[in-house]
């Protein structure tokens, strides 16, 4: 699974496709080859008092490392696209791989899918936390 959030629902990869590139790459005995997938989602709700709007921001992208004989080479790319992860290999590799190099399916954007109602009920939440401990609160 690449995405453990549990507010996100998990992308599909196929990750075998990925794997056999990367084995592509690391063709040499204690060759190691490694990628990374990150999504991140955050939402800032701003203050009761204040008119603003929930805001979102997404960021999405990898990173292939390839370790030989106690050298590394990494590439990384915005996004999830198979043609960025195809260009970040070839950047990574010491030789041109045999065969050619088939774009994998990556990683989808994920949706976060998550009612944002329990997140906008909390400060009242904490009051009613505080109020029922140490009673009234003054401001």
């Amino acid at each position: 699974m690449l995405c453990q959030d549990r507010d996100v629902q998990p992308a599909a990869a196929d990750t075998a496709a990925i794997a056999r590139l990367m084995a592509q790459i690391a063709d040499q005995p204690g060759d190691r080859a490694e990628a990374f997938f990150e999504h991140r989602f955050e939402r800032l709700l701003p203050a009761q008092d204040e008119t603003l709007s929930p805001r979102e921001w997404c960021e999405e992208g990898f990173a292939v490392r390839l370790v030989r004989a106690g050298r590394a080479w990494h590439a990384s790319r915005d996004g999830l696209a198979g043609t960025a992860f195809i260009e970040a290999l070839r950047q990574i590799a010491r030789a041109q791989p045999r065969t050619a190099l088939v774009e994998p399916a990556m990683p989808e954007s994920a949706e976060w899918h998550e009612d944002a109602t329990p997140l906008l009920e909390f400060p009242r939440w904490v009051e009613r936390a505080i109020r029922a401990e140490h009673g009234r609160v003054r401001a």
